[in-house]
C-alpha cells in the first residue's frame, strides 16, 4: 500500500509586487511513506501552469518552493492561479499582487 501525504490541497500566498527576483513566495510539501527512492517526491509545474506563467514563477523540483522569474505588475495582473503536481496528487498555489500604490508606507 502506497501512503502520500500532502499537507494541504490549496495554498495562497500575498506578495508585494516589488518582491525580487528569485524570492520565494510559497512552498508547497507532500511526504510518501515509501523508503528510499521510491519515498522520494519531486514537484513540478502542471503543463498549463508552466506554459502559461512559467516567465513569472519558477519551481524547485526537490523543495516544493515556488519563486519569482520575473517582476510582478499589480496593474498588469492582480491574482495568478498556478497548478503543481507533485510526483502523486496536485496543489493549486493562489498569488494575490499587492499595489506598491496602495502599499502603506
Amino acid at each position: 500500500m502506497v501512503i502520500i501525504c500532502i499537507c494541504r490541497s490549496s495554498y495562497e500566498a500575498e506578495v508585494a509586487e516589488d518582491t525580487p527576483e528569485q524570492t520565494t513566495v510559497a512552498r508547497v510539501h507532500a511526504s510518501d511513506a515509501d523508503a528510499g527512492e521510491n519515498g522520494h517526491v519531486t514537484y513540478r509545474w502542471a503543463d498549463h501552469t508552466g506554459s502559461t506563467y512559467g516567465s513569472v514563477f519558477g519551481i524547485d523540483a526537490e523543495t516544493g518552493d515556488v519563486f519569482l522569474k520575473s517582476r510582478l505588475d499589480y496593474e498588469q495582473q492582480q491574482t495568478y492561479k498556478v497548478r503543481i503536481n507533485p510526483r502523486f496528487g496536485c496543489w493549486f498555489v493562489t498569488t494575490q499582487i499587492v499595489d506598491d500604490d496602495l502599499a502603506i508606507q
